[in-house]
């Protein structure tokens, strides 16, 4: 593992609730659902940006369909405490980037 992702390995897993997450919006019904992430290390060498693989999907926690997919990556800025999560969703949404520093 590069030692600038070492500062974020922990995240590395699946991490999955079934236990109903509640979807609240204004224009459509409320919804129950479950959700999955996984954050992983690249299969093969790593060049230019070292960072770790983000996947995420949410499906309705009664019928099972999918609502909603994304993925992307997260990098760590060699020398500080900054990550991105960088991901495209499955919903025509452009790309966006979330940074969070300590």
């Amino acid at each position: 593992m590069p030692e600038v992702l070492r500062p974020i390995a922990f995240l590395i897993g699946i991490w999955r609730s079934e236990a109903g997450g509640k979807a609240v919006f204004p224009t459509i019904p409320v919804f129950t659902y479950g959700e999955q992430v996984e954050i992983s290390l690249p299969d093969g060498e790593m060049r230019g940006l070292k960072a770790l693989n983000y996947t995420a999907f949410a499906w309705d926690i009664n019928n099972r369909d999918e609502l909603h997919s994304e993925c992307g990556y997260i990098a760590v800025k060699p020398r500080t405490k900054q990550v991105a999560l960088t991901t495209v969703m499955n919903n025509g949404e452009p790309p966006f980037v979330t940074t969070v520093t300590d």
